[in-house]
């Protein structure tokens, strides 16, 4: 018995040394990266936010599918072409209008020869050697969400006005930085999302507009080589895309199709998650104080209609030359005159009603936890959980911390649980949510409502099915007096590489615009977007904005107040011009 406990013991001792072991070496793991904080841009600033703020004018609402502000989202596509007359005028930029309200613009500089066939397409295009890198795409969109008439007194500005806070006088000798960063652009779209629209934009016309980087591009040997890349700018994202992006995708895939490629793009880069300032659920020491998160793949949306008919059981017919209605009795196929066989009158209230069934069916079924995927693999075969809580365990304060975090496969259930689930973002990320968004009854106060209707509103993990999330609602609601229709089903994204190069030139430029210091982690998009229908033309989707905002701005995004800092507009338009360049040039590889 003696030995057996000194074994347990040593056994133990051994275990924990281990652990404190692997703990130290943690440390090792953190990467020192020589990367250098790239300058905003030399732009006409003022004149860039002006431009900004008047595309937020445009009240490009989309309701429904097939229910959107035509008008205004015709008048912003005109208005991007005066804002951007180098892109709209340059021979190696295709501008496609699709179904009237969708931009795709395709970006091949291999026509690019000099400086002056940006004004005389007729000239010779140089050479043409065969082109390895593939294509590639950034995504974003032109509609808004609506805003809600009893949120507008609790707005600062009228959502769509596109007000920009004026200077501050205390910041007067402040650096431009500072009175930039407490500054902000008003309205619907700023965040969601077009500030990357604008942002890409202004990035390619300043690029076309500065003779220094064409005459590098004519003479830098990869003419010929440079894969073209796509802007893609749907009208309908907020209802799913359907009209928009995901017919440009079918049209993308007819046109480059080939038996000797699987997909395509190599890459996508769509609207997602940002920088985060205030992520608590990380205490990390004197390490990086920005997360950076890029989403790798994301939930699909799902809705169902939950309903309550109080009178499905009966059917109502009138005697045919009588006003008086009458109940057809199911079993027996007679006809009943109508007495006392519902209540109608608030007077005499019944116990229940459609309302309160409902309601109760909608309270257990939002009260559902669902099971947390722990378990996810990206396309290259790495455990997602493990890489971040690897990717963040040098920084934390204690050593309590870093032996968990250190640790993934024995503390996975514990962090996801206990750490992850504690904050709201977190917690979606990695789990199905529901909620309910519509809810109908009634015609009148002293009328018993006999029937209700909701839609409740599911984002589905990826490590869940929508057979398993339909099979947990029914188990939740247990009531077969209510009723549930699918009627809209996203589709199931792929999980994207992380140690892709594409990844990485990704992680690398975000580091270049907001501080070395910035930890970057993969993590699932907690919402949908539109590179949902590219999934079969892109070999990566990746989701990311490069905007830094407190965890409560979150609240913003298709809430009251919704607004970006004038600094992070400028950092935006940096990013994606630095980005685009780089994946233009850095990345090529040309064969022989």
């Amino acid at each position: 018995m003696f030995e057996f406990i000194i074994t347990i013991l040593a056994g133990l001792l051994s275990f924990i040394f281990y652990l404190l072991y692997k703990t130290v070496k943690i440390k090792e793991l953190i990467k020192h990266e020589n990367v250098s904080k790239l300058p905003l841009l030399d732009l006409e600033w003022d004149k860039v936010f002006q431009r900004f703020s008047k595309a937020i004018t445009f009240k490009t609402v989309s309701k429904d599918i097939g229910d959107v502000n035509e008008s205004e989202i015709k008048a912003l596509i005109k208005y991007l072409e005066q804002a951007f007359p180098r892109v709209h005028s340059c021979p190696c930029i295709k501008r496609r209008v699709v179904n009237e309200l969708s931009l795709l613009y395709v970006c091949d500089f291999k026509r690019l020869k000099t400086r002056n066939l940006i004004t005389d397409p007729s000239k010779d295009v140089g050479d043409s050697k065969k082109i390895k890198e593939k294509p590639w795409g950034i995504i974003a969109h032109l509609d808004v969400v609506p805003v809600i008439p009893e949120d507008l007194d609790y707005w600062k500005f009228e959502p769509f006005s596109g007000e920009i806070d004026p200077p501050n006088p205390n910041d007067d000798q402040a650096d431009i930085h500072t009175q930039w960063e407490n500054r902000y652009i008003y309205g619907r779209g700023t965040l969601d999302c077009k500030h990357v629209v604008l942002g890409v934009l202004q990035a390619l016309e300043h690029f076309l507009d500065e003779s220094q980087d064409l005459d590098k591009l004519a003479n830098s040997g990869y003419l010929g080589n440079i894969a073209p890349f796509y802007l893609v700018f749907g009208h309908d994202e907020e209802v799913g895309g359907i009209n928009g992006a995901k017919v440009i995708a079918e049209m993308l895939a007819s046109e480059l199709e080939s038996a000797d490629i699987e997909k395509p793009l190599s890459f996508i880069l769509d609207e997602g998650t940002n920088v985060y300032t205030d992520l608590p659920i990380l205490p990390l020491a004197n390490g990086p104080r920005n997360v950076a998160c890029i989403s790798i793949s994301e939930k699909s949306t799902v809705r169902f209609r939950l309903s309550v008919n109080m009178n499905a059981h009966q059917t109502h017919s009138k005697c045919e030359g009588h006003g008086n209605e009458f109940i057809t009795d199911l079993k027996n196929g007679k006809f009943i005159e109508q007495t006392n066989s519902r209540v109608y009158h608030s007077s005499i209230p019944p116990a229940e009603t459609a309302l309160t069934i409902l309601a109760r069916a909608i309270r257990r079924v939002t009260r559902v936890r669902h099971p947390i995927g722990t378990k996810v693999l990206s396309r290259d075969n790495v455990d997602v959980f493990s890489f971040i809580s690897l990717t963040i365990a040098p920084y934390m304060k204690s050593m309590w911390q870093r032996v968990v975090f250190s640790h993934p496969d024995l503390f996975r259930g514990f962090v996801c649980k206990w750490i992850f689930a504690r904050n709201s973002m977190l917690n979606s990320c990695q789990r199905t949510t529901s909620c309910v968004t519509i809810f109908q009854s009634g015609i009148k106060d002293n009328v018993v409502p006999n029937h209700a209707h909701a839609v409740l509103n599911q984002r589905i993990h990826p490590s869940q099915t929508l057979e398993q999330v339909a099979q947990i609602n029914a188990n939740a609601i247990n009531d077969t007096r209510v009723k549930s229709h699918l009627t809209c089903a996203g589709p199931t994204v792929p999980v994207s590489s992380i140690h892709s190069r594409y990844f990485e030139s990704l992680a690398t430029m975000i580091k270049q615009i907001f501080g070395s210091e910035t930890l970057v982690l993969p993590i699932i998009f907690p919402a949908s977007t539109d590179s949902k229908h590219f999934k079969d033309l892109a070999d990566d989707l990746y989701r990311f904005s490069p905007v830094k905002m407190l965890s409560s701005d979150l609240n913003r995004v298709h809430g009251i107040n919704e607004r970006i800092s004038l600094l992070n507009y400028a950092q935006c338009v940096t990013f994606y011009y630095h980005f685009i360049v780089n994946k233009m040039f850095a990345d090529q590889k040309i064969e022989d």
